[in-house]
């Protein structure tokens, strides 16, 4: 799940590598997810969602990437959910420990 994907630049990415598996994005702008899914159509394991992160259930996925979708305090308020949402409490101090993958491999 690619959250806060824009115009699925690393959609994009990761199909031009034969991602084998499903790619989904999740993006907030009315205008930039109807780019998103206007390219992304013809790809039977694509798929794209106009949506607030804040409101979407992420428990049947098992990959993320942000790519620093949200301003600072957001970004935290939205680590601090997710975790929250996927270890079942949330954690002392806050903080943004959730496993993520590291784009500097990209």
């Amino acid at each position: 799940m690619d959250i806060g994907c824009g115009k699925a630049r690393v959609i994009a990415y990761l199909l031009g590598r034969s991602f084998p598996g499903k790619l989904n994005g999740i993006e907030l702008n009315h205008d930039v997810a109807e780019y998103a899914k206007s390219w992304t159509e013809k790809y039977e394991n694509v798929s794209i969602i106009e949506g607030d992160a804040f409101e979407q259930n992420f428990d049947s996925y098992n990959l993320f990437f942000l790519g620093r979708p949200f301003e600072t305090e957001f970004f935290q308020k939205f680590i601090e959910k997710f975790e929250h949402e996927l270890t079942g409490r949330k954690r002392k101090g806050g903080g943004n420990s959730a496993p993520f993958l590291d784009t500097r491999c990209f």
